[in-house]
């Protein structure tokens, strides 16, 4: 019979009152070699990690960056949007004013239009009623800017060497 107790070999393995213990030796170069099989990446694929890592960390960089200049492009926007919205009010206040000066503008030009063509109405009557003296010369009529200018003849009002106006 094996005394099992002592039982040293192969397997590196020492029973010792029914429990099974290893050999620190032989544990630690298992270890090794479990980590070494699993837990190691080639040096190639590390430096790819490295690199990417790297990559990353730029690209993070200039992001940050983008945005920091961003927020400062959207302040100065909120800025000149601030400027223009009062620009922007003081130009229609002016609009406002332009509008009510152009509407009393149009009412005096209508006025002055009207009291244009009854210049010119009453110039063309006068014309028309006095044909016959304006071509024998005793009347003058001239249509003046502000109204209208007849000159009429002594004859036609006075009889020779009378002061009394004539019912012609």
């Amino acid at each position: 019979m094996i005394d099992e107790s002592r039982m040293i070999g192969k397997g590196s393995k020492e029973v010792e009152g029914g429990v099974l213990r290893h050999r620190p030796l032989a544990g630690s170069l298992l270890l090794v070699a479990l980590m070494a099989a699993t837990a190691c990446v080639s040096n190639g694929k590390y430096q790819l990690a490295l690199q990417e890592r790297d990559d990353l960390a730029g690209r993070k960089s200039a992001l940050e960056a983008q945005y920091a200049e961003s927020v400062k492009r959207g302040e100065a926007l909120a800025q000149e949007k601030e400027s223009l919205s009062g620009e922007k009010a003081t130009l229609e206040e002016q609009v406002r004013k332009m509008q009510a000066d152009a509407a009393g503008l149009g009412s005096q030009l209508a006025q002055r239009e009207k009291e244009a063509q009854q210049m010119k109405d009453t110039y063309d009557s006068l014309v028309g009623k006095l044909q016959g003296e304006l071509s024998a010369g005793q009347v003058q009529i001239q249509r003046l800017k502000d109204g209208i200018n007849v000159n009429v003849a002594q004859e036609i009002l006075f009889a020779s060497g009378s002061a009394v106006v004539d019912a012609k």
